[in-house]
């Protein structure tokens, strides 16, 4: 689900749960979904009694999920298991939100949408194509701003680092994500690249009582910073 129903507010988050310096990424190996005997997709709607439903059964299966993270996702699933439960899934909903809105420096983002000469993307070249249309783009709003002539666009990643490593690894989420769901039916379900970290909390917690409610604080937190 994408968050949506709940309406409580978390408060101050600490700074420390934006995973400062830890990669990441998103995994989607755990992308099963809840479905009736013909097959078809259960929850996938927005109401509130598809949410409750979808969260009891997110809740269950996360708690029996032995798969381990990747290389990806390792980082994040480390620092996690430092944290207590509700910070480690309160800090994963900002991060998520975070990278779902701007996955890569806004640079980059616009190197693959707005010139008209872009490479398609299976070019051998797109990657390096990209790379250097958005280091000209940044040099470009380097000279702007020290000229004084230009408002800096607002982004989460603005400064982020520009690398070829970063835009490999998006586009192979992103290859792996249409693979997966060819009819775009991830976009109703915000957790499932973020699955493997919140088995790596969930499958520690015996209570489903409290599993669901973790879950609840993930999609609250996800839901809340989605709009920053």
């Amino acid at each position: 689900m994408n968050g949506r129903e709940p309406k409580r507010k978390l408060g101050r988050v600490p700074q420390a749960l934006l995973f400062d310096n830890i990669p990441t990424a998103r995994d989607y190996r755990l992308a099963d979904l809840p479905r009736d005997s013909q097959g078809n997709v259960l929850y996938a709607g927005t109401s509130q009694a598809g949410y409750h439903a979808y969260v009891d059964w997110l809740a269950d299966y996360l708690h029996t999920t032995k798969l381990p993270a990747n290389s990806r996702q390792d980082d994040l699933c480390r620092a996690m298991r430092q944290m207590t439960a509700e910070a480690a899934v309160a800090g994963l909903g900002m991060q998520a939100a975070f990278y779902d809105n701007t996955p890569l420096p806004l640079e980059v983002l616009e190197a693959m949408v707005e010139p008209e000469d872009v490479p398609e993307s299976t070019d051998p070249q797109y990657v390096e194509w990209i790379f250097q249309w958005a280091l000209k783009r940044r040099e470009e709003r380097a000279d702007e701003d020290a000229a004084g002539d230009h408002i800096a666009c607002v982004s989460v990643d603005l400064s982020g680092e520009i690398s070829r490593e970063r835009i490999r690894q998006y586009l192979d989420e992103e290859r792996e994500r249409e693979a997966l769901f060819p009819d775009a039916m991830d976009e109703h379900f915000c957790d499932i690249p973020w699955r493997i970290p919140l088995a790596t909390v969930l499958r520690t917690i015996p209570s489903k009582t409290k599993r669901v409610a973790l879950l609840r604080i993930f999609f609250t937190a996800y839901q809340e910073y989605s709009r920053k």
